[in-house]
């Protein structure tokens, strides 16, 4: 075994040798705390060097000739005078003090530990054992998709079907047996919503297929043998003009599948010019179709922010109908459907986007107030159908501040 010139780490591995009795009284054989009598001899001729053993009463104890001293302390259990006061009590503050430094050898967060302090820990100090720090491990996340409703020309500010569209069986149809999918497809939205969110698209949602941001870039200087240098240009492309799928957990009447469709139809009229848009939207040269999509993925607490992003000019480009096939003999059990869209541009881990929110959310500066994740009243989860979501920034001055996603009552 290795010498330790710091007091501390030599009660550690002291405190493994010597036994802890049962009983008031009963003496232990303590082991010695070398593996063999070479290099027990160099520690005894080193040992008033380093000021090892004089943290112990007793030299023997160090030297494995003699019993270690005991002393009794309360219920009956003995444990040795240097973990004791003048009263016989057990020296917390002693044991306090390994248990830390033990813990700090396996990666264990101490009582006296944030978060923050782990965080600046390994930004400043060097892993060389790669023992995982546990307070800093990603255990489970929650990933939230929100889309926000089009602007789309399909009702009056009566919740009527506009005229353009009465003799249109598809819209006509939707709005005598489910208006609610016309007014998720307007900058009205259901009744009493409040916001400006998509939320059939929202709750149904069971994935999002994120896609990457890449740098461009660029060589010069190739030298008679053949090395180069590689210059980074910019990551525009990467984030213009694309397209994502997502996958639907749609309901048995499938109000997923039939709003995608109107959503569909209605981009096809206007673009033939069958439909109308509101006249503000065409002299502004608005496409009163898109919308945007958020994605926020949230720690294990469910509201922490961990990333973010935005899409923007979103609308579907896929109908899909081929989940509805069957063939003789199966059983057809199509409630996931799968869509995919496109998209104008879009920004990751922007806070500027995050601002967007609450204005989608039409949040303000007054006081309101968020349905906790866990009712420490009922001791029990909060419930699972919240109002309105929004973002917080919080800094409660013991870990990083950052960004919660709230829900309203």
């Amino acid at each position: 075994m290795g010498y330790y010139k710091d007091r501390t780490y030599r009660a550690i591995v002291d405190s493994y040798n010597h036994t802890i009795s049962n009983s008031v009284g009963d003496v232990a054989t303590p082991v010695s705390i070398t593996n063999s009598t070479t290099e027990s001899s160099r520690y005894n001729q080193n040992r008033n060097i380093w000021g090892i053993g004089s943290i112990y009463k007793n030299e023997a104890y160090v030297s494995g000739k003699d019993t270690a001293p005991k002393e009794g302390g309360s219920k009956g259990i003995t444990t040795h005078r240097d973990f004791q006061d003048n009263n016989g009590i057990l020296d917390n503050e002693s044991l306090s003090k390994i248990i830390d430094n033990i813990n700090l050898s396996f990666g264990i967060q101490n009582n006296t530990d944030t978060l923050k302090y782990s965080i600046e820990r390994q930004m400043k100090r060097y892993n060389r054992f790669k023992i995982p720090e546990l307070n800093l491990q990603m255990s489970k996340c929650y990933g939230h998709v929100f889309f926000t409703r089009p602007s789309c020309n399909v009702l009056d500010s009566n919740r009527n079907l506009v005229s353009e569209l009465e003799n249109n069986p598809i819209f006509t149809y939707a709005y005598n047996s489910c208006r609610g999918l016309l007014e998720e497809l307007t900058a009205l939205g259901p009744a009493g919503c409040g916001n400006e969110f998509n939320m059939l698209l929202s709750n149904n949602s069971k994935g999002f297929a994120l896609n990457d941001e890449t740098l461009n870039t660029n060589q010069y200087g190739t030298t008679f043998s053949g090395y180069k240098v590689s210059f980074g240009k910019d990551d525009v492309e990467s984030k213009v003009v694309g397209d994502f799928s997502t996958t639907f957990i749609d309901d048995k009447r499938i109000h997923c599948y039939r709003l995608i469709k109107l959503w569909v139809e209605y981009i096809a009229g206007v673009f033939r010019g069958r439909i109308v848009p509101l006249q503000d939207n065409e002299m502004e040269k608005i496409l009163d179709y898109t919308s945007s999509v958020y994605y926020i993925l949230t720690a294990e607490d469910g509201e922490t922010i961990l990333f973010w992003s935005k899409y923007f000019g979103v609308y579907p480009t896929t109908i899909p109908s081929s989940q509805y096939s069957w063939q003789h003999g199966e059983n057809l059990s199509p409630n996931e459907i799968q869509v995919s869209f496109a998209y104008s541009w879009k920004q990751d881990f922007d806070p500027r986007d995050l601002i967007a929110f609450n204005y989608n959310a039409k949040m303000t500066n007054d006081g309101y107030q968020y349905s906790r994740i866990y009712d420490t009243d009922m001791l029990m989860p909060g419930p699972t159908w919240v109002g309105t979501p929004f973002i917080e920034f919080v800094d409660d001055g013991v870990s990083e501040p950052c960004y919660k996603l709230r829900f309203t009552s």
